[in-house]
């Protein structure tokens, strides 16, 4: 019987620098966080890290009285 290899892992394999059972690399674009003022703004789902990053420093900003 011939070895089980998934689609994932004969895919991830044939790109240079991943191997077999490592963590693919990522293949999303950098996260885009637009910040002006007290607004702040992201473009898709793969953004809410760095979208959730700056909120809580937003929040943890003194305010200006």
């Amino acid at each position: 019987m011939a070895p089980y290899w998934s689609a994932q892992l004969a895919s991830s394999s044939a790109v240079p620098g991943n191997s077999p059972g490592a963590a693919p690399r990522p293949t999303t674009p950098p996260a885009f966080v637009v910040e002006d003022g007290g607004y702040l703004s992201a473009r898709w789902p793969g953004d809410a890290y760095l979208f959730a990053r700056r909120y809580l420093d937003l929040l943890e900003r003194p305010t200006g009285a």
